[in-house]
């Protein structure tokens, strides 16, 4: 649970997102889970890891799946 945390300007370029898409997903409730200590917000690098992995798109799975949604299997 010690690891290294990134603040919300620091999580920014990294994701190539801009500071208010980040406090917009926090406000809506979506988006990569985070730490809110005071009125500093701390990204676990961890979270961002399974975030991003959780969202990950394989080109080559999505067009074996249109494949055999085309072919009725």
């Amino acid at each position: 649970m010690l690891t290294r945390k990134l603040n919300e300007r620091e999580l920014a370029p990294v994701l190539g997102c801009s500071l208010s898409k980040l406090r917009s997903d926090r406000w809506k409730g979506t988006g990569i889970p985070y730490l809110k200590l005071g009125k500093s917000v701390l990204y676990s690098i961890d979270d961002v890891e399974a975030y991003l992995q959780a969202h990950r798109i394989d080109p080559e799975e999505r067009t074996r799946k249109n494949t055999r949604e085309r072919d009725g299997q």
